[in-house]
């Protein structure tokens, strides 16, 4: 095995490792297959070239179970560790085969849309307990095991489903059959190690050309990779940068105000016509040119009229219409719309109205102050407002003046990003993007149909966001190594302990449950952190320049 450097592509951050929750034997199937192992980083730098007879078959899996309640949660993974091992014990898989961590258990959270502050907010979501584990097997020819795996897949004449040789379903298929599963198995074991002896400094998935494979052959494969990029620092220490604003508008206090107002706002009931803001409650199917399609169709939505949840046209259309109305609604899908299908076209829709209802806000006075605060006017409850947006953006400031002068330094050095190394942090936040929507409830793909993007799309909406990630942790690690910023095994040992307490564990048993590589990970955050202060602690902080009213309006026309 050969890795190889391309000239120009130089490198990035971490591999991406996919893991997957398992809750049924089936599920376990289909994902042992495909499950990669791999370390945050590789450091390295040379040329290595091995080659190796594959004798291990690794399967990771990650058991888990997710609950409101940490009781529920490991009922939950009780449940699924059970169909695991059974799993395992069908396969007759002997035990001293399969290794197993500690159990851990994580707070969840997830983010929501508050219409009410045009912000999202992080919800408590629950638990979730897992475990990993390894089932690893000696002397069992990979060759042999990938047939034994996916022979049922085959249909060759004269023989049943499942029932042909190997042989005959090379002969049908031909010999490469096989081979993608063998050489995931190869992959998963040897490339690290090849990626080690190298010395190469790597920061992109491998790209993999096979040179040779088949039956009683050597296998022999490149990797061809992208590098860490040289940065150039400029100016860092002694930089001029923007300190955060904490004072308090009285602007400010009303759209807090208001937001009280609106959180205490109650839904009634009304029979009359729709109107913008009103809940309209909804059934509806959409059809293009005579034909239902996929998504269009739903029941008792409540539907806020003016919120530019539905397509364009849509909302304004119910407007005027009462309960037990039918209306005939005709809009046309944007053109860039995800489903290509139905991008352009125009859609029928037939909606019966089955119901309205209208928000009534409480008037800010004395009697609302007194009923949700410990204040009996309503001057003295606005005071405290203030004072509670006072504090809010003494605690932002803080991570503000960082980011500014991040910027600033980030700014002054010259990095060049290769594509390979883009494209990986593209991938993670794409998969992190879409977690979030399926604990949310909404699966990846139904987001995709609901906003009219595509995965390439949204990815290159994130784009600027991953470059600027990228940059921002070459050149603090760049800085980092050349002022040689590192903290103490006192501080480490401290953030620890806070972690420690923040899974209400013993500090030896959580070190315990981490690995070398992630004790390493954690003093690199704090020493990055140490970097940011020592930064920071010299940066010269000015006041945001005054914006004139005409950037004031831009700001809000674009938001």
């Amino acid at each position: 095995m050969k890795i190889e450097q391309k000239e120009i592509v130089k490198v990035v951050l971490a591999l991406i490792v996919g893991v997957a929750a398992v809750a049924a034997c089936w599920q376990i199937a289909r994902g042992l297959q495909n499950f990669r192992r791999g370390e945050n980083k590789i450091q390295v730098t040379g040329m290595a070239e091995k080659q190796i007879t594959s004798d291990l078959i690794v399967w990771n899996i990650t058991v888990s179970g997710k609950a409101f309640n940490k009781s529920e949660a490991y009922a939950e993974f009780d449940r699924s560790n059970r169909q695991v091992r059974k799993y395992l014990r069908d396969c007759q898989i002997p035990d001293s085969c399969i290794e197993a961590n500690s159990v851990s258990i994580d707070k969840q959270t997830r983010s929501e849309y508050d219409s009410s502050s045009e912000r999202y907010i992080e919800i408590d979501d629950g638990y979730a307990v897992t475990q990993n584990i390894a089932v690893s097997s000696r002397n069992l020819p990979i060759i042999e095991k990938a047939y034994q795996k996916n022979k049922s897949r085959y249909n060759v004449p004269g023989f049943r489903k499942g029932k042909a040789t190997k042989k005959m379903i090379e002969k049908a298929y031909g010999s490469q059959v096989f081979y993608d599963a063998a050489l995931n198995e190869v992959l998963d074991r040897h490339y690290p190690e090849a990626a080690e002896e190298s010395g190469l400094d790597i920061v992109s998935r491998p790209e993999i050309d096979i040179v040779e494979i088949g039956e009683g052959k050597d296998l022999i494969f490149t990797a061809t990779v992208a590098v860490r990029p040289e940065v150039k620092l400029g100016e860092y220490f002694g930089v001029e940068a923007e300190k955060a604003d904490v004072s308090v508008t009285a602007k400010e206090v009303t759209e807090r105000l208001n937001r009280e107002l609106e959180k205490n706002s109650r839904m009634i009931d009304v029979d009359r016509a729709i109107k913008k803001n009103d809940i309209a409650s909804i059934d509806f199917v959409g059809s293009v040119e005579g034909k239902e399609f996929a998504g269009g169709k739903g029941e008792d939505y409540p539907l806020t009229i003016g919120s530019g949840t539905f397509i364009p046209g849509f909302e304004e259309q119910l407007i005027g219409a009462k309960a037990g109305d039918h209306v005939d609604v005709k809009v046309t899908f944007p053109e860039n719309y995800g489903a290509k299908d139905l991008a352009g076209k125009e859609a029928l829709f037939k909606v019966t109205v089955k119901g309205v209802k209208e928000k009534q806000v409480p008037k800010a006075d004395d009697e609302f102050a007194s009923e949700v605060s410990e204040f009996d006017t309503l001057d003295e409850f606005k005071k405290d407002l203030k004072k509670q947006i006072k504090e809010e953006k003494e605690k932002r400031a803080t991570s503000e003046v960082e980011n500014n002068v991040i910027a600033k330094v980030v700014e002054n050095a010259t990095v060049e990003l290769p594509e390979p190394m883009v494209a990986t942090q593209l991938d993670q936040m794409f998969y992190d993007y879409g977690r979030r929507m399926e604990q949310q409830g909404i699966p990846m793909e139904q987001y995709m149909q609901i906003t009219g993007l595509t995965p390439a799309a949204l990815k290159e909406q994130m784009r600027e966001s991953a470059i600027a990630n990228i940059k921002n942790s070459l050149v603090l690690d760049a800085i980092q190594k050349k002022e040689g910023i590192e903290v103490s095994e006192e501080k480490l040992e401290e953030e620890l302990q806070r972690i420690s307490d923040q899974y209400r564990m013993k500090k030896e048993d959580f070190v315990k449950t981490i690995t070398d590589s992630q004790k390493e990970s954690i003093k690199r955050e704090l020493n990055i952190q140490a970097t940011i202060d020592a930064l920071v602690s010299k940066a010269k902080l000015v006041k945001p320049e005054k914006k004139s009213k005409k950037e004031e309006k831009a700001e809000k026309e674009e938001a």
